[in-house]
């Protein structure tokens, strides 16, 4: 019994050794360094939350006063805007957005100087639109662009006697 030990250890390798040699398969090539670059588009909508801080400057004038009111409605804004664009084959690009926001601003109190007064003026919200047209030069687009912006403002003067409101929306 003693002599058959090394013969059966030594088949067990052979059998061993030839099966897992059956299961390599062929040889494969190996895989591309560099992928191909797919080309860059414009084309696509996106959607995007603004914040900012937005400062402006008006004049209010009365009837028969011979002095006006200087006041600066100013504040924190908070939006969103969303927008598509398509490029063209000729690497043309045409696009649309809209975007709106709300102020969170004060109010600017101000008077008439030597008149017993109050004046306020608040830019409650405002927007825009626009359509923009430029060439995509990869990642890079140098485009123009024109629309119309909104803006509504609200305020009130008050005199000793009486008061006088007012709310208009300005392109």
């Amino acid at each position: 019994m003693r002599n058959l030990t090394p013969l059966v250890a030594g088949a067990t390798f052979l059998v061993a050794g030839a099966a897992s040699a059956a299961d390599l398969g062929a040889r494969r090539s190996a895989p591309p360094v560099f992928t191909p670059v797919v080309g860059f588009s414009w084309t696509g909508g996106y959607v995007g939350a603004d914040a900012g801080y937005q400062w402006s400057n008006a004049g209010v004038s009365l009837p028969g006063v011979p002095t006006s009111a200087s006041v600066d409605p100013s504040g924190f804004t908070l939006g969103g805007h969303g927008g598509y664009r398509y490029q063209f084959d000729n690497n043309m690009v045409l696009g649309g957005e809209v975007r709106g926001f709300y102020n969170f601003g004060e109010r600017s109190n101000t008077g008439f100087a030597g008149v017993p007064n109050q004046t306020v003026v608040e830019n409650v919200w405002g927007g825009d639109a626009r359509v923009t047209l430029g060439y995509a030069m990869g990642r890079f687009m140098p485009y123009i662009a024109g629309g119309v912006a909104l803006a509504d403002y609200e305020g009130y003067t008050t005199i000793v006697g009486g008061s006088s409101g007012f709310s208009d929306t300005r392109a």
